[in-house]
């Protein structure tokens, strides 16, 4: 192949370290290293990125991860809890545990789509339970979170794992939201690849 090329590095060694002298072991390690070496002066001088990375190699693990945005994992239509700031406490209850997201979102229309209000986790609900004879007189409004953490549905996903998992007290679910309209729900559990 040198014979083709404008330049050729002679990374030939003296000796191979196989003890039967079959094995090419010294000869492939330092092709490796000037290979690695190459590779990493290339990039300073391109100032290639981890974008450009994924970009160039869309399929591998660094291209999955910096490419997939929050809307590409969140949870949409039927399998997004929601519900008005009126709704009995004991259907939100039924809806956490039949969506089994770990949390229900509440929205002025109860809806997909409507106004962000407040979200109910279901440690919220234990919380809740604390206070048992007045547990099944509450509404939706009065244990919810009003000011829940959000993410909008066009941030990198990697940035909503981030998110959950870089604060005092880690939190394993996010509303989706669009212009404050909550559009999905993304939990760390779909994220965790993503590390």
């Amino acid at each position: 192949m040198g014979k083709y090329a404008e330049l050729t590095i002679n990374v030939g060694v003296e000796k191979e370290a196989c003890p039967l002298g079959q094995a090419p072991m010294s000869s492939t390690t330092a092709t490796l290293v000037t290979g690695d070496a190459l590779a990493v002066c290339l990039m300073k001088l391109k100032d290639f990125t981890e974008n450009d990375f994924a970009k160039y190699h869309p399929g591998g693990s660094l291209g999955k991860r910096l490419l997939l945005h929050v809307s590409d994992l969140m949870h949409i239509g039927d399998e997004l809890p929601v519900v008005k700031e009126d709704e009995k406490i004991e259907n939100v209850l039924m809806l956490l545990t039949k969506k089994k997201l770990g949390a229900v979102c509440i929205s002025d229309t109860g809806l997909e789509n409507g106004k962000l209000l407040g979200i109910i986790t279901e440690g919220d609900i234990r919380r809740a339970l604390e206070h048992k004879e007045k547990f099944f007189d509450y509404v939706a409004s009065d244990i919810m979170i009003s000011t829940p953490v959000t993410i909008e549905k066009d941030a990198m996903a990697l940035d909503a794992l981030h998110l959950m998992e870089n604060r005092k007290s880690q939190i394993n679910v996010l509303p989706v939201v669009e212009n404050g309209n909550v559009v999905g729900l993304i939990r760390v559990h779909d994220l965790i690849g993503l590390r």
